[in-house]
């Protein structure tokens, strides 16, 4: 091989090599969040959040609000949803463990769903407040996509359990991740 030739050969590795480390490199690094550019603030002794422009949200029920794509929540497709629950009063439930028992074995944990827990209950501080935290990853139904769900129980200070789920496809959850997070930086629990 010729110098030249040569040259030019070990100066398109070392161009690859370095698009590859870019690449890796890029790929490693936390994803930012959609911008959160949309407020919902309808409940006004409720809570507040905010959510990306791209997002809708449906209350199927009182108590009860999912935000997602609207492909997502009107469309029944894959995809990521911030859902946030106002279940009774602590007195109802006794503990915020029990609340969150309750809800896990009601809901996601039935015996006829397709969800199991990831690892143990967790006792976090969420603005200020007692707060448990857990992850569950499955399935909705045999045929749908595998998913991960991040659910938190808090109390507001009416002592009302809220319960707040985090939920994408496994395969997307790095990618929107972070905007659900910053969903839930953003959430104020007003009551």
């Amino acid at each position: 091989m010729r110098k030249s030739n040569r040259a030019l050969f070990l100066a398109v590795i070392g161009l690859a090599l370095v698009v590859v480390v870019l690449v890796v490199a890029r790929l490693a690094m936390p994803l930012d969040p959609l911008p959160l550019t949309q407020v919902f603030d309808d409940s006004p002794q409720g809570f507040t959040i905010r959510y990306p422009a791209d997002w809708d949200y449906t209350i199927p029920m009182q108590g009860l609000i999912l935000f997602g794509p609207s492909a997502t929540l009107f469309q029944a497709r894959p995809g990521p949803t911030f859902t946030i629950q106002r279940l009774g009063p602590l007195a109802t439930f006794g503990a915020l463990e029990e609340a969150l028992d309750l809800y896990l074995r009601r809901g996601p944990l039935r015996e006829d769903r397709f969800w199991e827990q990831q690892g143990q209950i967790s006792s976090i501080t969420f603005q200020n407040r007692p707060a448990l935290r857990v992850e569950i990853a499955g399935r909705e139904f045999e045929d749908t996509p595998e998913s991960r769900v991040n659910i938190l129980a808090t109390l507001a200070q009416n002592t009302f359990v809220y319960v707040i789920a985090m939920t994408a496809p496994q395969e997307n959850w790095a990618a929107v991740e972070p905007t659900l997070q910053a969903m839930l930086d953003s959430l104020e629990i007003l009551e």
